[in-house]
């Protein structure tokens, strides 16, 4: 995503990047604090300890996501879904990625975004 958003130049201060977590439990606000600014300086870390808003959140954006209880040997295993997406301050959904998705093909689709937003302006 960073690579991304250098290769729209100036745009990219129209745009917010934050993480969230499936995993409050562990993922306070100092570790979250620390995860997104290792990425984005100007990033920002989500979390809630309530599963409902989770729930709320993740289901409409399709994220699926488990945290299971440590086995015998302390191991939490957490799975999620893997996308990016990008999200309107309307809270539209307008844009998603795959994991795995190449910058060139995230900065294509944010300059064509762009545009149209632009445009309706």
């Amino acid at each position: 995503m960073r690579s991304a958003l250098r290769q729209i130049d100036d745009r990219a201060e129209r745009v917010d990047v934050a993480f969230a977590t499936i995993d409050p439990a562990r993922d306070d606000d100092s570790v979250m604090t620390a995860y997104t600014h290792a990425f984005f300086a100007e990033g920002h870390g989500l979390r809630t300890d309530d599963p409902d808003l989770l729930a709320t959140v993740a289901s409409p954006l399709g994220v699926s996501y488990s945290v299971a209880s440590p086995n015998e040997e302390g191991y939490i295993e957490v799975v999620h879904s893997a996308w990016t997406y990008v999200i309107d301050d309307q809270g539209r959904l307008l844009l998603m990625w795959p994991f795995g998705t190449e910058p060139e093909d995230m900065a294509s689709d944010l300059k064509h975004l762009f545009k149209e937003l632009d445009a309706d302006a």
